[in-house]
C-alpha cells in the first residue's frame, strides 16, 4: 500500500489516497484519478493525514492509522481503517473502524506509529504522539500507548501508558519510530525538537506503563 495526503479537492478538509499493490510494484509517479481508495474527512483544518502508518501491528491484520492533530480543536484525533480487501472506493473518516480522541490542545496524532508490546500486557502497541500535551509543562508533550486495536471510539487518556515531555515547550511525541532490538525486547524512540532549545531524542526499552517523565529514558 501506498499512500499519499492532500487538502481536499473540495476544499473542506484533508484526503488520503491509497494505491494498492496487487504483486506487480507501484509505478514511480501516480496520479490522484489512479488511486484505488480515498480516506475523507469534512471536518475543515484538521490536517487529515499529517501521520500516517500503514502496516501489520498483529499476526494478519493490516490497519491503517491517519492522524488529524488540529481535529477537535486542536485536541487531535487518530482514525484506524482495517485494510480488507475489497474496500470501498470512498470512506469517510466518521465511519473509521477506531477513533482515538486526544485530550485538550494535545495535537494527538501529529506522529503515528504501531508495533511490539511495549507495555508487557501481551498485546501490541498503537504509540500516539501529543506534542502540544501540557500535562509535563506547556507545550512539553506526551506520548500515548495504547494496546491493541479497539472497536469504536476510546479516549487516549484511558492509555495504558503516557510519556511525558522533560520541561515546558519540548514537544515531544513530534517524532516516533518503533522497532525490536537483538534482544527482542520492544524499543521507541521519541523526538523532542523543543527541548532544552536544541531539541532531544529518546531512547525507551519495554515493559514500559503508567505515567512518567522522558528524564527515565535508556538513552537521551
Amino acid at each position: 500500500v501506498q499512500a499519499e495526503w492532500r487538502e481536499d479537492r473540495r476544499g473542506v478538509g484533508g484526503e488520503v489516497l491509497l494505491f494498492l499493490d496487487a504483486g506487480e510494484g507501484l509505478p514511480p509517479v501516480t496520479v490522484a484519478e489512479e488511486a484505488q481508495v480515498t480516506l475523507t474527512t469534512s471536518e475543515a483544518g484538521g490536517m487529515f493525514g499529517a501521520a500516517m502508518y500503514v502496516g501489520y501491528p498483529a499476526a494478519g491484520r493490516a490497519v491503517m492509522l491517519v492522524g488529524a492533530p488540529s481535529e477537535a480543536a486542536g485536541n487531535g484525533v487518530v482514525y484506524g481503517f482495517d485494510l480488507i480487501l475489497p474496500m470501498p472506493a470512498t470512506r469517510d473518516a466518521s465511519n473509521a473502524d477506531m477513533i482515538y480522541r486526544g485530550d485538550p490542545l494535545d495535537r494527538a496524532g501529529s506522529a503515528l506509529v504501531a508495533g511490539p508490546d511495549l507495555t508487557g500486557d501481551g498485546l501490541f502497541e498503537v504509540v500516539v504522539g501529543a506534542p502540544g500535551s501540557g500535562l509535563g509543562g506547556i507545550s512539553a508533550g506526551a506520548v500515548y500507548l495504547a494496546s491493541g486495536l479497539p472497536t469504536g471510539t476510546v479516549n487516549l487518556d484511558d492509555s495504558a501508558g503516557l510519556l511525558l515531555g522533560e520541561t515546558a515547550g519540548a514537544r515531544a511525541g513530534e517524532a516516533l519510530a518503533m522497532n525490536l532490538n537483538g534482544a527482542g525486547q520492544a524499543e521507541l524512540v521519541i523526538g523532542a525538537p523543543g527541548e532544552a532549545g536544541t531539541g532531544a531524542a529518546y531512547l525507551l526499552t519495554g515493559p514500559l506503563s503508567g505515567m512518567f517523565t522522558l528524564n527515565v529514558a535508556d538513552a537521551r
